[in-house]
């Protein structure tokens, strides 16, 4: 069974470390990170909803997606499921500076469209961390910069809500212990035809 935290703040930067089970450090991958927020609605307000994590990192490009479902009493899945896959060099841009990314993609046969603009009306730094581990490995994101406004469009729906753009790292010691906690973007399933709220 596999423990997972989700956790954000828009009051503070955060600042976060993995300390994995077995000695030494976790691998970890760092640059530009973007994230987004996208959520799925279905009857009886149920909801499906993605942190988008898009990372310019010195590896290259990378889309990590931490999917969650609710109730429609509001209460949530205490776990979380992780999809991370590596993106083509054209898929990701994000300004070195500002709050501005783009994000093309396509995740399970989807058309994936994500546009962060710098939020101007809003000065407090973001960040967040996340973590998908059990007793053999861990792997997970964080990150803190600045607030953004997104635009998500998916084959054609589209929303708009807020993210934040900044420094970032993506762990994983999949590749000391050889037990990934994330599946490849291929096998994250997504809802057709739900309407979405970002």
């Amino acid at each position: 069974m596999h423990r997972a935290v989700l956790l954000s703040t828009a009051a503070a930067a955060v600042a976060a470390t993995v300390a994995p089970v077995h000695a030494g450090p976790a691998p970890a991958d760092a640059g530009r990170v973007a994230v987004a927020t996208l959520t799925f609605h279905f009857t009886h307000g149920r909801t499906l909803s993605f942190d988008l994590r898009a990372g310019a990192l010195s590896g290259g490009n990378t889309l990590r997606v931490i999917a969650q479902r609710c109730s429609s009493a509001g209460s949530c899945d205490p776990g979380t499921s992780a999809y991370q896959s590596a993106l083509s060099p054209a898929a990701l841009t994000i300004d070195p500076n500002t709050a501005t990314a783009d994000l093309r993609t396509t995740i399970a046969g989807h058309a994936l469209h994500v546009r962060w603009q710098p939020d101007g009306t809003n000065t407090a730094q973001v960040g967040g961390f996340e973590a998908q581990g059990g007793s053999l490995s861990t792997s997970g994101s964080e990150y803190e910069g600045s607030p953004a406004l997104t635009t998500v469009d998916l084959d054609g729906r589209t929303c708009r809500g807020t993210g934040g753009v900044g420094t970032g790292a993506f762990i994983d010691t999949a590749s000391a212990t050889g037990s990934p906690d994330d599946a490849p973007l291929s096998e994250l399933h997504v809802p057709g035809t739900a309407p979405i709220s970002c």
